[in-house]
């Protein structure tokens, strides 16, 4: 499987964080997405995901996002203690493919409820890409069930706005489980990027709809869930990367909503 953490070497993050922080001036936020573009980093995904060319040539509000992911999770403590080699790579895989479809201004102006379907969708097609999968019937029926499994809200502020599925989760699990057999750090990618948001952790980033209590232990990714939540903690927490006075309590409240997440899957181990 293509490693990813070797890149870090070439990126030096901290100079990066440090030019910027604690400032949220734009002009240096955008300014992040050029200082990896200067280190090639855009090949480098290219060459393993196609897709990704599509966000860096019209999603500059994503691909920020995700570059800010980048910088936020290679701050936490637990990245830098007690992550290993191995862990380090998944997690920046999982960063490059949970938004790798999502929808921004003016297509969408929400925060796309859908996407994490589509981009667990073209996660299995880019990894039958880069050849860490092989093809088999049951892609074909998972891609087409995770792209057209979708109801229309009515939004108060939005409008009319495409949500997710939950009632296909079932079937969906089951063929992940036959086209993933073998492959438990393929299947961990795959499901934290299917349910980064089919769980609410920070009310200010309240999901549109969500799965309930009982079904933790049923979907979310129990084996690897000390470095997927990792990755869901920083996938809000990059928001707020250069605010310390907004980021702090964020981080709080994100913690202590996991540590029940993680108790409730405890409970079924």
């Amino acid at each position: 499987f293509p490693l990813l953490s070797h890149f870090l070497e070439n990126v030096n993050i901290q100079e990066i964080f440090s030019s910027c922080y604690p400032s949220r001036d734009p002009k240096k936020m955008w300014k992040i997405a050029q200082m990896f573009r200067d280190y090639k980093f855009d090949q480098e995904i290219i060459s393993h995901i196609p897709a990704w060319d599509v966000q860096r040539k019209h999603r500059e509000g994503v691909l920020s996002h995700t570059l800010l992911f980048f910088i936020s999770v290679t701050q936490d403590h637990r990245w830098k203690e007690a992550f290993s080699d191995k862990e380090k790579n998944l997690v920046l895989w999982m960063v490059l493919f949970h938004d790798i479809v999502k929808r921004g201004p003016p297509i969408c102006k929400t925060r796309d409820p859908l996407h994490p379907f589509l981009s667990a969708a073209v996660t299995l097609e880019s990894l039958i890409h880069m050849k860490v999968l092989s093809h088999c019937p049951e892609v074909d029926e998972v891609c087409e069930i995770l792209r057209s499994s979708f109801s229309w809200l009515d939004h108060e502020i939005y409008g009319k706005v495409q949500i997710p599925d939950f009632s296909v989760l079932d079937h969906v699990h089951q063929l992940l489980d036959i086209i993933l057999a073998g492959n438990e750090e393929l299947k961990w990618i795959v499901l934290s990027v299917l349910h980064h948001q089919s769980v609410t952790f920070i009310q200010k980033f309240k999901q549109f709809n969500e799965i309930e209590e009982k079904d933790y232990a049923k979907y979310l990714p129990r084996d690897c869930f000390h470095i997927t939540r990792v990755f869901l903690v920083h996938d809000s927490l990059s928001y707020a990367l250069f605010s310390p006075e907004e980021r702090d309590p964020l981080s709080e409240e994100a913690e202590k909503c996991f540590d029940g997440v993680s108790e409730k899957l405890c409970q079924h181990i």
